[in-house]
């Protein structure tokens, strides 16, 4: 009997334990395949997960891209793509999320909506979620379950998208953080014309946070026609990276200006207050800035700190919120079909400065924590692993 062929991925053990470690690759069942890892991004939740003990070793990465390097025969049936039929040699880009299809909240919201399904699948998580039939557990078959790793087992009921031939596969990456980023946006949409109407050509915006997610929103804003993109964060050399990659119309250090000057700044830009304040920094101190400084009628949208990180603050609500009559959001749920859209601009990536967010590349599994150990220094927005 041939000797399996063995392969290497990240294993997460507890805070600050991460091992690499080497498996049998796995027997690619008729309706499964097998890819190969081109490119992985590390998101800003990694560096929680790292921090957490998981309830078992468990895989880490979600935003990856790969090349199908062996398929069933009945994948094609079973693994959706929107990119039509797939072969062998197509490189993909994966929506991490598969959902039971058949819990109240699958039945009520839709098959393919995260963090509602009861049974969910999170490639790269370290939570099995109900009765989900695949599990989080690193040492469970097919092993391969995270982007952090040589090969990820694709399981049947995955979205996927065929890269274009051209398309490098560490900008392809990026595709989850900018599912985020057109969420959040799609959140502030409404019917044209209607009272309290926030997202226009004539719509100031704010967005808190000078990280990835942050830098791709206000990047979006721009593309849509916003009047203003303000973008508010704590470093100079990033906030200058920001506007360059964004194009922005204005970044603000939030260090270098008291809480009220740079709110009479902020409301001098926009004719007396943004309509629209986009929250996309780890801090709930920063919710609440961001929830005094909306006007009246604006529209907020939190997408830093969905699950916050049991902080607590006194504040009057009807002063805060009630009494300017703001429409509050919050993004934690997302659906294959805002990715899709995601998809479609990042092919558009020789348009748009995509790669500029790509500060930290590395080309091996060993240099996983080593980078990401660099996640708070002033040059950092964003690491890649890219393998060839």
């Amino acid at each position: 009997m041939a000797e399996k062929k063995m392969a290497k991925m990240a294993v997460l053990k507890g805070p600050n334990h991460l091992d690499i470690e080497s498996f049998p690759l796995p027997e690619v069942k008729d309706d499964g395949m097998l890819i190969k890892i081109e490119a992985t991004s590390i998101c800003g939740s990694d560096a929680h997960s790292i921090r957490s003990t998981p309830a078992q070793p468990s895989p880490l990465g979600h935003e990856f891209t790969g090349k199908i390097v062996e398929m069933g025969e009945r994948a094609n049936e079973t693994i959706y793509s929107f990119s039509g039929p797939l072969k062998v040699g197509d490189r993909i880009a994966v929506y991490p999320w598969i959902t039971c299809g058949t819990c109240p909240e699958c039945m009520r919201h839709g098959n393919g909506v995260c963090m509602v399904c009861e049974n969910a699948f999170m490639y790269g998580g370290q939570e099995t979620f109900g009765h989900s039939k695949y599990t989080a557990d690193a040492y469970e078959v097919p092993h391969f379950k995270g982007g952090f790793a040589e090969y990820v087992y694709i399981f049947p009921g995955t979205y996927v998208w065929k890269l274009p031939e051209d398309m490098p596969s560490e900008i392809a990456s990026l595709l989850d953080p900018l599912a985020v980023c057109a969420r959040a946006i799609e959140m502030a949409q409404t019917e044209p014309g209607v009272l309290g109407e926030s997202l226009n050509t004539n719509t100031n915006a704010v967005v808190i946070g000078e990280g990835a997610i942050g830098i791709m929103t206000a990047m979006l804003l721009k593309i849509m026609g916003c009047r203003n993109v303000i973008l508010t964060g704590h470093k100079d050399e990033k906030l200058k990276k920001a506007q360059e990659i964004s194009r922005c119309d204005y970044v603000i250090n939030s260090n270098k200006m008291e809480k009220e000057e740079r709110f009479r700044y902020i409301r001098e830009i926009t004719d007396g207050g943004p309509d629209l304040v986009i929250q996309c920094a780890n801090n709930t101190r920063a919710s609440i800035e961001g929830l005094e400084l909306v006007r009246k009628l604006g529209t907020y949208v939190e997408v830093g700190v969905p699950f916050g990180f049991g902080e607590t603050f006194e504040v009057e609500l009807p002063q805060l919120i009630f009494s300017k009559n703001v429409k509050i959001n919050s993004l934690a749920s997302n659906s294959q079909r805002v990715f899709d859209k995601a998809f479609h601009l990042l092919e558009r990536y020789q348009e748009f400065p995509f790669e500029k967010l790509l500060t930290h590349k590395f080309y091996s599994l060993e240099e996983l924590m080593p980078t990401m150990q660099k996640m708070r220094d002033v040059d950092y927005i964003k690491g890649v692993m890219i393998l060839k």
